[in-house]
């Protein structure tokens, strides 16, 4: 009942806070999706400084963590060549999967070193 009652009022903190930013004309577009509600603290950057909403960014480093790959690129569609830093990658990530991939660059970073 406690959790509930906190996740509740969580989410309507949140709502006020969106209807308020909605109200001043201060919501944000994401560049991927293109849902135009969003605050500024929803949204990450890539090093160029496109800004995409937390829930793309989560889907684009998925699919590159799932691949096995490393680097989330910008997904931006006019080419740009930036990534999303770590610090971004954790704030979208949840805690588990963002430290995998975490260990997945230090053990590329130790290997292109050439120590094992």
């Amino acid at each position: 009942p406690e959790i509930r009652k906190r996740k509740e009022q969580k989410a309507r903190l949140r709502q006020e806070k969106v209807d308020k930013a909605r109200k001043d004309g201060l919501l944000v577009e994401c560049g991927c999706c293109f849902g135009d509600d969003y605050l500024v603290e929803d949204m990450l950057e890539c090093t160029k400084g496109h800004a995409f909403c937390k829930e793309c960014v989560r889907r684009s480093a998925n699919e590159v963590i799932g691949a096995g790959k490393i680097g989330v690129k910008c997904l931006s569609i006019d080419g740009c060549e930036g990534e999303f830093t770590l610090i971004a990658l954790e704030k979208a990530l949840p805690f588990a999967v963002f430290k995998g991939y975490n260990r997945r660059i230090q053990s590329k970073e130790l290997e292109d070193a050439g120590i094992q």
